[in-house]
């Protein structure tokens, strides 16, 4: 087995899988704030920069944060423009005033999934 100079070693990788918190890492420092990460972001790029959401955590606050930068936002979290009128009313006025793309949308496919029926002495049924 090839053994890294950088990263996890194999056990803390197998630890991972299941289901061990990052912050357990030896040698892991504690997880920077939204506005520490942002700020890195803004310093180190001058082209666009998209924040991508795929979680259903209570973001609202980084959304906004990540508008007010100038990044843009993608994301199939539905919590940050459900769940408190002044977020939503935030994100959409930061979004027109600065001209970002806040694109949202998600599909969840194991609910469009059709099940067949086999039937012994006919075609199968779809339900």
């Amino acid at each position: 087995m090839e053994v890294f100079t950088r990263g996890p070693h194999y056990e803390e990788l197998q630890s991972l899988g299941t289901g061990m918190p990052l912050d357990r890492l030896e040698g892991c420092g504690s997880r920077p704030s939204s506005e520490e990460i942002f700020e890195q972001l803004t310093g180190t790029y001058r082209s666009d920069v998209v924040l991508v959401d795929a979680t259903a955590a209570e973001l609202a606050s980084a959304h906004i944060l990540a508008l007010r930068r100038g990044f843009h936002v993608v994301t199939a979290n539905k919590k940050p423009l459900t769940s408190k009128l002044a977020d939503y009313a935030e994100i959409q006025k930061l979004r027109r005033q600065k001209g970002l793309n806040y694109q949202y949308e998600a599909t969840l496919v194991p609910a469009c999934l059709c099940f067949l029926r086999f039937r012994t002495s006919s075609t199968p049924e779809i339900r």
